[in-house]
Parts: structure tokens; sequence; C-alpha cells
């Protein structure tokens, strides 16, 4: 799993997601050092944006 910025630059990466059968994937994600924004979340070949206010 990895997480963008806007620029497509890497700001966090984890090389393990806890995956949870048929439900899907679960992982805390403590984002607190990143500057507010927004931001994208790739799991696999999946992406998702998300807004740190």
């Amino acid at each position: 799993m990895k997480i963008f910025n806007t620029l497509g630059e890497c700001v966090i990466e984890f090389a393990d997601v806890q995956h949870l059968g048929d439900v899907g994937h679960l992982q805390r994600i403590d984002v607190s050092n990143l500057s507010r924004g927004v931001y994208y979340v790739r799991i696999g070949n999946r992406t998702q944006m998300f807004v740190k206010v």
C-alpha cells in the first residue's frame, strides 16, 4: 500500500496490508505527519482519494 500526494510523490509506503477474507482490507494509518491536502491511497491496482483537513 502506498500513499501519494498530488505531485505523485510517494509519502507513505507499507509492505504488508492485512486482508480480512471477503470483507476487504483493514489498515490503520497515522497521517498526522502529513500536511493538509489531497492524497491518494493505492492498494494493488486500486486507488482511492482522501482529503486531510
